[in-house]
């Protein structure tokens, strides 16, 4: 076995991974949030990240097996988050640490963006096998199911669903809450008569199956967004906004709509820091949701071009580009080593 001990060490960050030189050099503060303004606002305060951990890897490279062994322990909060380039000392503490990682590791060309952004530092984008093994269910809810939200909450776009279950009456929507959902959410989905709560569950497909369209009307950056691949690996149309990695996380298949991103933040009365929503235009969600709902040749193209490419793009995932990434470090270490000591 090969043990890359140099490189074991790794903070999860914002969906990226910094594969770091050394294990002990992260301090436990708090950063801006990647999911924040893609540019700086007047006036504008960083969010708390909602996602409160962070994990220290220990990898191991097996060659023979093809595998990578490693165990996790939660180490520090807010895993949505880099620093900016703020004048910060900590941030510029920050900012030296993650320069002498040997690399980092991030889940889009979105995040990619955004760490050179903010930081003026290089990544590597490698996608996680992270959808379970196969074969997937096909499911083919045009007669049935719901338009359905994950996790319906200011940051994911409950505004623009609330929306649409207005504009729609007709139109059986579910909603599952998860972490973001506040009192305030759960009573405003609880008010609409056409609005089932839907229990969240680890099978899939105890979701997807009740699900005829699954809709992901996030207005802040996500860092990629993998329930958009999970519903299309079942055959479930998705329509999606257009920030952060969610045009990615599509595959090039229909549908993604523009939406106003959130552009700042502010405390609210409890002194937690909330983002500001901006006012949406609903109208091509209406059109676009109420199309693929009633028109069964559209709804079944998407469903099948929406499954084979989630198959195609989940194929080509695996530990192998992992393993030569992680090579690929140690190598260069070695050769920056031999050119010191030359």
């Amino acid at each position: 076995m090969h043990t890359l001990r140099p490189f074991a060490a790794a903070i999860l960050l914002c969906g990226a991974i910094v594969v770091a030189v050394t294990a002990r050099q992260q301090p436990p503060v708090e950063q801006p949030s990647a999911g924040g303004p893609t540019s700086p606002a007047p006036g504008a305060t960083d969010a708390e990240s909602p996602r409160n951990a962070n994990y220290e890897i220990d990898a191991r490279l097996d060659e023979a097996a093809k595998t990578i062994h490693g165990k996790e322990t939660i180490r520090w909060r807010n895993i949505t988050n880099l620093p900016t380039k703020s004048a910060s000392p900590v941030e510029d503490q920050i900012r030296v640490l993650l320069g002498k990682a040997a690399g980092i590791i991030t889940i889009s060309d979105y995040m990619r963006d955004y760490i050179q952004r903010w930081s003026g530092l290089d990544s590597t984008v490698l996608h996680f096998p992270s959808y379970g093994n196969g074969p997937y269910t096909h499911f083919n809810n045009f007669d049935s199911g719901y338009v359905t939200m994950v996790n319906p909450c200011s940051y994911k776009g409950i505004s623009i669903f609330l929306s649409l279950a207005e504009k729609l009456p007709f139109v059986k929507f579910a909603a599952i809450p998860f972490w973001g959902t506040s009192e305030k959410d759960h009573a405003a989905l609880k008010r609409l008569p056409n609005m089932t709560l839907l229990q969240p569950s680890p099978n899939l497909d105890d979701v997807f199956g009740q699900t005829k369209i699954l809709l992901v009307p996030s207005v802040w950056g996500e860092a990629y967004g993998q329930v958009v691949v999970d519903a299309m690996l079942r055959g479930i149309p998705v329509l999606a906004s257009n920030t952060g990695g969610l045009p990615e996380a599509k595959l090039g298949v229909d549908y993604v709509i523009p939406v106003n991103m959130v552009e700042r933040y502010e405390q609210n009365d409890k002194m937690q820091v909330v983002p500001v929503i901006p006012e949406q235009d609903v109208s091509v969600w209406v059109e676009t949701l109420r199309r693929v709902l009633t028109d069964r040749e559209l709804y079944e193209r998407v469903s099948l071009q929406s499954r084979e490419a989630a198959l195609s793009f989940v194929a080509s995932l695996g530990p192998i580009h992992f393993e030569q990434y992680l090579k690929g470090l140690a190598a260069r270490r070695k050769h920056a080593a031999a050119q010191s000591s030359a």
